[in-house]
């Protein structure tokens, strides 16, 4: 059995012809081809090697970059939605399969994303420190006097300040969204993905709005000095293709 290699999608008008020798060979060196189902076409390779995981600590990151970069061409040139790495189906026939079966969600995501680039924002800070509430008098004797009983009193406190720390940090993190989502056209988000992971986002953003974008995060940079931003590349749009 055949195993074909999927880079990305781009639209049949594009991928009909030869490519571009500027897009360069696949993983392994080997050549780049179009896969061509109705109004979109795959860009695949041969896959020599086993499936790969992901997540496994054994691949190849050579194989990881390449894939990158082969994306990275594409996209330099035309729309494209970009495959994770790892990609791999039995055979065109595969190739053919999925996009036949998802031709008019494709044809919608590459319609969204083409003049665009993404760009990714990470955001740390340091979540409030719980308050110590000032001792209060001993309070009168009531029923309420057991461990347990204590103990759910303490839960319920603590309880209580970890969802004002997280209901401030959603109000942050939706402030900074609004300024950023002014120069993009699409986001993605997760907020409070860990406890001092305030934002984690892409955006979608045109290729003439990244310097814009770039300032607007240079001035939160500013305003917050609180908080770390980290903004990368720009990159192939992979947060905008639908699963």
């Amino acid at each position: 059995m055949t195993f074909t290699y999927w880079y990305a999608v781009i639209s049949h008008a594009t991928g009909a012809g030869a490519l571009p020798n500027s897009w360069g060979p696949g993983l392994y060196d080997l050549p780049l081809r179009c896969v061509v189902q109705g109004e979109l076409a795959g860009v695949v390779s041969d896959w020599l090697g086993k499936p790969v995981s992901r997540s496994s600590d054994s691949v190849d990151p050579v194989l990881v970059v390449r894939h990158e970069q082969v994306v990275e061409q594409i996209m330099d040139d035309v729309a494209v939605l970009p495959m994770r790495f790892g990609t791999i189906l039995h055979g065109d026939e595969g190739v053919q399969a999925m996009l036949a079966e998802r031709q008019a969600t494709l044809k919608a995501d590459l319609a969204h994303v083409a003049g665009c680039v993404e760009l990714g924002v990470r955001v740390l800070w340091e979540p409030p420190a719980p308050v110590t509430p000032a001792p209060e008098p001993a309070p009168l004797p009531t029923p309420v006097t057991t461990p347990g009983a204590q103990y759910m009193l303490r839960r319920a406190a603590e309880e209580q300040t970890r969802r004002a720390g997280q209901a401030h940090g959603q109000a942050l993190a939706a402030e900074l969204d609004r300024t950023l989502r002014s120069h993009a056209i699409d986001a993605r988000l997760t907020v409070l993905q860990t406890e001092r992971l305030l934002l984690s986002a892409a955006y979608l953003v045109r290729h003439e709005q990244t310097p814009a974008f770039e300032t607007a995060v240079e001035g939160l940079r500013a305003a917050y000095a609180q908080l770390a931003f980290l903004c990368s590349g720009p990159w192939p749009p992979y947060h905008f293709v639908s699963a």
